[in-house]
């Protein structure tokens, strides 16, 4: 996570989460460059993560979700059922 951090800049380090790869893949980042958005808590689910981002410049507000899919098969038909 340092080097994804370190590629990003100071400017996302208020406003960041990740759940951390698992073996050899996988693993999400969801950030905001906070001198254009405001994100609220980021809700931890076990293959995503979620985040209100309200745009400074319009006070807009949207979800923004990103999502990893498993790729065990037995997994998948889970992830699906979420």
């Amino acid at each position: 996570m340092e080097h994804a951090m370190e590629s990003m800049g100071q400017d996302f380090n208020c406003c960041f989460d990740y759940l951390p790869a698992e073996e050899t893949r996988g693993g999400i980042l969801i950030a905001c460059h906070q001198d254009y958005v405001l994100g609220g808590p980021v809700l931890k689910g076990k293959l995503c993560l979620s985040m209100l981002v309200t745009l400074k410049l319009t006070n807009s507000q949207f979800m923004l979700t990103t999502v990893y899919g498993p790729t065990n098969s037995v997994d998948k038909s889970d992830f699906w059922m979420n």
